[in-house]
């Protein structure tokens, strides 16, 4: 699933707060008609309103502020870059900037009435997720189709409600229900890199809820930073990648045997401020704290200064034994009991198996059939199973906890 492309909204007069919140941050940090960006988002999000998913336009007017208008044509080009903008301005000496902030979103909030809520469809979108965060902390999810005018209304218990897209697991709109609007981070001691502290800091909350600490895998790690890299370099920010495609098809090109494979990702400029964001969302916060998953790898990766990160947790697939009585008809002659015994014990010295030797088994323990021998170590048995021709006799024997098969063919 993924982050950094969602909004806040907490009341219905949203809009006109922002702008008296736009007006003031255009004049505390004009620096010579630049306007920087970095600058506003941390302000915004402690006054409470936070955008992430942000088309910046500044414009300004130098020596001109008297009877300046904005050319029509800056509003077309905003418009067409999103669905909401609000503006801010002021004047320094004989300049006037302008700020204006465009947010894209699929769907647009009409009104917040209690805990009854209205969304008009503004961009194409097939079919949404809804993600309820409840009191107890778990989530519930909804599938819904995209319809062109959504009335949803929400019960008290939920504390937080997320809007993804079905088809990019991205999210667009958050909305708290509850007063507790940012998490506090867990006291973990600092660390020497990015991952440490983000992977310490997914473990310190999984702790504080008794859930089981998850393993920290290098592995996995490795492929969650070549995704943050990618995703950096190519300039997109999603799961899925045109060149490696989803987080599941990265595990299995690796080999990574799993279950349940889930993912987050964030960009931010340190650790806390990106965990922060990925636990407001209730979708990776559902992620970090799914107590199915065992093991997580993180990749962080610095361009443009900020860091990408990925998160890769992986629930294992547990190992059965192979049932070869599916497959093949098992031998039960008592002579091939001692006949893989010793089989194993030349095969444990690094011997090698000759022709000769194995005839000389078969004669020693008297088998009245040439076999064949399959040794089988870190394999899956399906894949040796494969290569015999079926109607199919066996014996095979499994030795040990390293699973050591002997597989003889009749």
């Amino acid at each position: 699933m993924t982050i950094l492309t969602f909004l806040f909204i907490f009341q219905t007069n949203l809009l006109s707060n922002f702008k008296e919140s736009a007006n003031s941050l255009a004049c505390l940090y004009l620096k010579q008609g630049n306007v920087p960006m970095k600058e506003i988002l941390p302000t915004l999000r402690k006054n409470k309103v936070f955008y992430s998913n942000i088309t910046p336009f500044f414009i300004t007017a130098r020596g001109a502020t008297e009877g300046f208008e904005i050319p029509q044509d800056l509003f077309r080009v905003i418009e067409r870059s999103g669905n909401f903008f609000v503006r801010g301005e002021c004047t320094i000496k004989n300049d006037k900037a302008y700020i204006f902030l465009s947010f894209k979103t699929p769907y647009k909030i009409e009104e917040i009435s209690e805990r009854e809520i209205k969304l008009e469809k503004v961009s194409q979108i097939k079919k949404l997720k809804i993600i309820k965060e409840m009191d107890d902390e778990k989530c519930e999810f909804e599938e819904i189709p995209a319809k062109e005018k959504l009335i949803l209304k929400f019960e008290d218990e939920i504390r937080k409600v997320e809007f993804t897209d079905y088809e990019t697991d991205l999210p667009f709109i958050i909305i708290p229900f509850s007063d507790e609007l940012f998490p506090e981070i867990p006291k973990v001691p600092p660390s020497s890199s990015i991952e440490n502290r983000i992977f310490e800091l997914i473990n310190a909350e999984r702790k504080l809820r008794g859930l089981r600490e998850l393993i920290y895998s290098e592995e996995i790690s490795r492929v969650s930073r070549k995704h943050s890299e990618d995703m950096a370099k190519n300039r997109f920010f999603s799961h899925f990648s045109p060149s490696t495609g989803g987080p599941s098809d990265r595990m299995k090109r690796i080999g990574i045997n799993f279950s349940k494979v889930s993912e987050n990702i964030g960009l931010g400029e340190n650790a806390d401020e990106i965990h922060t964001l990925l636990m407001d969302s209730p979708a990776h916060k559902c992620n970090i704290l799914d107590p199915e998953m065992e093991k997580v790898g993180v990749g962080a990766y610095f361009h443009d200064e900020e860091w990408w990160v990925t998160e890769n947790f992986i629930k294992e697939k547990e190992k059965e034994d192979f049932d070869f009585e599916k497959h093949c008809s098992i031998l039960k002659e008592d002579g091939l009991n001692p006949l893989s015994d010793e089989l194993f014990k030349k095969i444990k010295s690094g011997e090698k198996i000759t022709d000769e030797f194995l005839e000389g088994l078969i004669k020693k323990y008297g088998i009245p059939y040439s076999v064949q021998i399959q040794y089988i170590r870190g394999i899956d048995p399906s894949k040796v199973l494969e290569e015999i021709k079926k109607p199919c006799s066996i014996f095979y024997r499994k030795y040990g906890e390293e699973e050591f098969i002997i597989i003889i063919k009749r």
